[in-house]
């Protein structure tokens, strides 16, 4: 053996032997976050799914769950030696040109998928231009207690790799052509009590989430999941309303519509109640806020009243947020730029809906609690504040008479801290001194509270009503011509406002004021 070969031979063990505690460590990682590991393992695998091209326009992805296993199966391409190398090895097959276009192909976000077990069976087709193609069967053993065995196992399945012309897991393939039907490329998990758990966690997370992804990932064409448990299928369907711009994902129970605004790489969504009725619906709490064409599982407390797509996002590690923190970062640069388009775009969705009773919706503009420090002053100056004073200048809310005002020019009551005090009781009593055309309307009171009350300091305008408030509104109301009455008799009139103080009085007594 001389120096060459030797050198070979040790950096090649040396690059399994980091492989080995990068996984290690990564499935330690996994394990000590089972709450989001378990909403992310299904979405790495979909991602690594969506990677792989295919000659019929798209991706189609089949999942089969039984109380045994759980089995990923798609029609992408088969695996280059490249491809398969890479997995055993848990490395990243992208390359630098093609970043924009990958989401992640077997790197570091794989590891997740090992919550549910460190032994997967994987069948699939090893194909290279000029070689001879094999169908495949062999396991990816990861249960090791230390990096020595790992490496040992990895060197033995890259060993069986390098013998496919040889090896009894490899059976050649003389004639080799696909269809669309055929779903080569398997990925199995067998499930013990924890891990069905887990799995059933993330099928129920993905059919929450993936009427977004099919809007925002066109490579991926189908999706079909096969729960044996429940013995059920579901099978969703993707319509496009071009005259108003919607999705409508159609699934076997319901149907969700998404108004999408779009602009270059970005796109952001906001869920509608149908595709002719573009009033816009609350977002379940758990629905994630920010996309990298998949969701970022952890962004939900992101706080946006839309979600935010871009295949220019640069997702941190674990795919739960953004690197935002080095602005000198071109990473960061490019997720800031995005965020502040996000917002800018936004505002159409305001400009075209108008007047509309779930507006409030919209003024949901806190800095996101998920935000490091050193970043909520620039989300503050750049992103909050601009957003922010477009809403006061351009959103309406429906006042008391039933008509809409501007936000500027709308009363909000409540007093703070609002958990303590009745503000149903505070509203009623505010109505009795501003006009109908002031207060914000009855019905949409506590939502307006909501949106508003978190940060009400940070907003530019003072549309809150407080005890002090009210007490400069009635010193400043002229009650003359009431009070300008007999002495000897009681008008209808004074009898109204005698009552109105009375039930301030009473109100502020009974709450200590």
């Amino acid at each position: 053996m001389d120096y060459k070969e030797l050198t070979l031979r040790t950096s090649g063990e040396a690059l399994i032997k980091l492989a080995s505690d990068k996984i290690l460590q990564g499935i330690v990682k996994v394990e000590e976050n089972p709450e989001i590991s378990s909403r992310r393992w299904l979405w790495e695998l979909m991602q690594n799914a969506r990677d792989v091209p295919n000659k019929w326009g798209g991706v189609s992805v089949k999942l089969i769950l039984t109380k045994e296993s759980i089995k990923i199966c798609h029609n992408g391409n088969p695996f280059s030696l490249k491809n398969l190398i890479n997995l055993v090895q848990q490395v990243s097959s992208k390359v630098e040109e093609d970043e924009e276009d990958f989401v992640g192909k077997f790197g570091t976000g794989f590891m997740v998928t090992h919550l549910l077990s460190k032994k997967l069976k994987l069948n699939g087709i090893l194909h290279e231009e000029g070689l001879n193609s094999y169908r495949f069967n062999i396991v990816i053993d990861r249960d090791a207690s230390n990096s020595t065995e790992l490496s040992k196992k990895m060197q033995d399945l890259i060993s069986d790799v390098s013998n496919a012309d040889t090896n009894p897991n490899f059976k050649k393939i003389v004639d080799f052509n696909r269809t669309e039907t055929d779903f080569e490329t398997v990925f199995e998990f067998p499930l013990y009590e924890k891990s069905l758990k887990y799995a059933k966690d993330g099928i129920a997370d993905m059919i929450n989430t993936l009427p977004l992804t099919q809007i925002f990932v066109s490579k991926i064409k189908n999706l079909i999941v096969e729960d044996k448990i429940k013995g059920k299928e579901y099978n969703f369907e993707k319509k496009f309303h071009e005259s108003t711009n919607v999705y409508e994902i159609i699934s076997d129970v319901k149907s969700d519509y998404f108004w999408i605004k779009s602009n270059d790489d970005l796109q952001i969504a906001l869920r509608v109640n149908s595709a002719t009725d573009l009033t816009p619906i609350k977002w379940n709490e758990d629905t994630p806020r920010l996309y990298r064409d998949f969701p970022l599982i952890g962004s939900e407390k992101f706080h946006s009243p839309f979600v935010i797509n871009s295949n220019k996002f640069y997702p941190d590690e674990t795919r739960s947020g953004l690197y935002l923190v080095n602005e000198s970062n071109h990473q960061v640069i490019s997720n800031r730029k995005i965020l502040v388009s996000a917002y800018e775009l936004a505002q159409l969705f305001v400009l075209e809906l108008g007047d509309n009773s779930n507006n409030y919706l919209f003024a949901n503009s806190k800095i996101p609690t998920v935000l490091k420090d050193d970043v909520k002053e620039w989300f503050e100056e750049l992103v909050r504040l601009p957003y922010q004073k477009f809403i006061l200048e351009n959103l309406t809310a429906k006042t008391a008479d039933g008509n809409f005002q501007n936000l500027l020019d709308v009363k909000i009551p409540f007093i703070e801290p609002v958990e303590n005090y009745k503000q149903e009781e505070f509203y009623e009593i505010c109505s009795h001194f501003y006009s109908k055309s002031e207060l914000v309307n009855v019905d949409e009171y506590k939502y307006w509270l909501k949106a508003v009350k978190s940060d009400y300091s940070n907003w530019d305008t003072n549309f809150k009503v407080s005890v002090g408030e009210l007490l400069i509104q009635i010193q400043e109301t002229d009650f003359s011509k009431i009070t300008e009455t007999s002495e000897t008799s009681e008008t209808s009139e004074t009898k109204d406002i005698t009552n109105k103080f009375n039930a301030l009085f009473s109100f502020l007594h009974k709450n200590g004021m």
